[in-house]
């Protein structure tokens, strides 16, 4: 079993910066680490950043969110790991666990309700499926095509639909970058700025993008 979530508590003072031992407790992180023991829970690699909490204006931050496991689910799922993922504009982070261990295999190809939606979708897949030359028996040409025009759809998912998303990605690249830099050291004041700026514009294309999907679900 797992135990996961914000504990409110650190395990060692280097997992807090701009916060004085005075405003945390001492006494919190023994009690803390006393709960760990006690539970024989393991404490397992972090990849990532360093802290899952950050304070508003940039100030204070630590690492509050963790999963602890058992020695059990350790031995069944050795390779678990947890990550760190960026915060965008919240104040925490999510964090999220793998097993480095296991191989899934490939992502399933899925067709998104948005194509639909769109007017030329059906003309531009018609022509696709009649251009592509495969020669064969019936079983092998239809899964041939099949590859092909996955592979043809693929490329214009993202010219059609992932510009939004592409620069919501880009956006996040950049908080998350000036979040690393502001694990090592505080910020400038023309970085706050910036980092002021890339957070209302990630709302803004959030919002863009959200209103655009919603809209796109009522269309009849």
């Amino acid at each position: 079993w797992c135990i996961v979530g914000d504990f409110n508590s650190v395990r060692f003072s280097q997992e807090r910066q701009g916060i004085s031992s005075a405003e945390y407790g001492v006494s919190n992180t023994r009690e803390f680490n006393e709960f760990i023991c006690d539970m024989g829970l393991d404490d397992i690699p972090v990849v990532g950043r360093k802290f899952t909490w950050y304070r508003p204006n940039g100030t204070a931050r630590s690492k509050l969110d963790r999963f602890l496991l058992s020695d059990e689910w350790l031995t069944i799922w050795a390779g678990s790991t947890q990550y760190i993922l960026p915060r965008n504009i919240s104040d925490h982070c999510p964090i999220l666990m793998k097993n480095t261990n296991l191989d899934w295999g490939p992502k399933p190809f899925k067709s998104l309700d948005c194509w639909f939606e769109d007017k030329n979708f059906l003309d531009f897949g018609k022509k696709i499926w009649n251009e592509l030359n495969v020669h064969g028996t019936g079983a092998f040409v239809v899964k041939e095509k099949l590859k092909g025009l996955k592979d043809k759809l693929k490329r214009w998912n993202k010219e059609h639909f992932g510009d939004i998303q592409k620069q919501l990605n880009r956006v996040e690249g950049l908080l998350n970058e000036l979040d690393k830099k502001q694990d090592l050291k505080d910020l400038e004041d023309e970085e706050r700025r910036n980092k002021k700026e890339l957070q209302e514009r990630f709302c803004d294309l959030a919002k863009r993008n959200e209103s655009l999907l919603r809209q796109k679900s009522r269309i009849k």
